[in-house]
């Protein structure tokens, strides 16, 4: 029996700068080509979306349940996310969602909607996004 070895001929620089070259460049392209121009999840520019909040009492429960629902939309829309996943309704929204909630909440400046935001996603994860509501006590009411 004979045994022979087979050595794999040598590949020179000529072969991988006439084969290769164009080979990844094909698939740097296809890539290029594939790849979404606009994706919100992997996107860190800022997104906004107006809410109109015009004809709401803030100052009622109402009022501020609505408001909270409206903007709770655009949040989700802004983020890219959406309140009937199964993941969202199993762990809540994700950090995106959360952090646009709490900005908008504190931009309107309504106790009742910094309040109905507390009671929503409790008061730990409310001080984490600096959302609290002011109690009136007879020290600080002046």
């Amino acid at each position: 029996m004979n045994i022979q070895s087979c050595k794999p001929p040598l590949i020179g620089t000529n072969v991988l700068r006439d084969v290769m070259g164009p080979a990844l460049l094909a698939l740097g392209t296809a890539i290029a080509a594939l790849t979404p121009v606009h994706t919100r999840a992997d996107d860190f520019s800022p997104h906004s979306e107006r809410v109109s909040l015009a004809k709401l009492d803030l100052n009622s429960v109402e009022g501020a349940r609505k408001a909270y629902s409206r903007i709770t939309a655009a949040a989700f829309d802004v983020c890219g996310e959406s309140s009937m996943d199964f993941e969202v309704m199993f762990r809540g929204p994700g950090e995106c969602v959360q952090g646009a909630l709490a900005r908008a909440v504190l931009d309107v400046r309504s106790v009742e909607l910094s309040k109905l935001y507390i009671k929503k996603n409790g008061i730990k994860i409310a001080a984490l996004h600096g959302v609290t509501s002011p109690i009136v006590t007879a020290e600080n009411k002046k």
